[in-house]
């Protein structure tokens, strides 16, 4: 598939215009019509393809894949088969391995520069969603729950966590320093609380 996109066609503008005043229209006959629109509309779009790079080498590639990964990947794969059989060293064998995958990883860098350098209003969140990765589980896993009562127990000790044991009534401090606390006291701060408040620790509400 061609990447019109990329297609300067200002610089393609004179290749067109040189093309089509080499091969000058004679419509003499009806022959010569159909040799002309066999021949001259064909040689301007193969023109056009040939000079007009393409989007990936193959409909099964990515986007950074070029003809020379392809190159490099046969030649680290001729050279893997060549060190089992004996006839290159492993020293060789790993220095092909480690210039094919720097390949990649250049690759792979010079198409993410190109995409961000072309982002727009369409593809932002593209970006976005390719720079954040793709976002966690919201739940965990319980790989070791294999029966629906196992998956209940599982997710009430995830989500419900045991709470300690009391170790006895709660005892309110006594502050033999402090002043007693009056009924007016009492009511004005009582009142500065909304009756639908939730209660405290107490479970006991405003209203009562």
């Amino acid at each position: 598939m061609l990447n019109w996109k990329r297609r300067d066609w200002s610089s393609m503008e004179s290749v067109l215009i040189e093309k089509v005043n080499s091969s000058p229209i004679r419509l003499q006959t009806v022959a010569s019509l159909d040799s002309w629109f066999n021949k001259s509309p064909s040689s301007i779009t193969y023109c056009i393809s040939s000079n007009t790079q393409l989007k990936c080498p193959s409909l099964h590639s990515k986007l950074w894949w070029t003809l020379n990964l392809s190159e490099l990947r046969q030649l680290f794969y001729n050279t893997t088969q060549a060190q089992k059989l004996g006839t290159t060293t492993q020293l060789q064998m790993f220095a092909t391995r480690n210039f094919y995958f720097k390949a990649i990883k250049a690759a792979k860098s010079k198409q993410w520069t190109q995409f961000l350098a072309n982002v727009d209003a369409q593809s932002v969140w593209t970006a976005k969603r390719f720079a954040y990765g793709r976002a966690p589980d919201r739940f965990s896993s319980f790989p070791s729950a294999i029966s629906p009562s196992a998956i209940n127990s599982a997710l009430l000790n995830y989500f419900f966590l045991a709470r300690c044991p009391s170790t006895g009534s709660p005892v309110v401090p006594i502050y033999s320093s402090a002043l007693p606390v009056s009924a007016e006291e009492i009511v004005d701060t009582v009142r500065k609380s909304s009756n639908t408040s939730a209660p405290g620790p107490d479970s006991i509400l405003y209203g009562i």
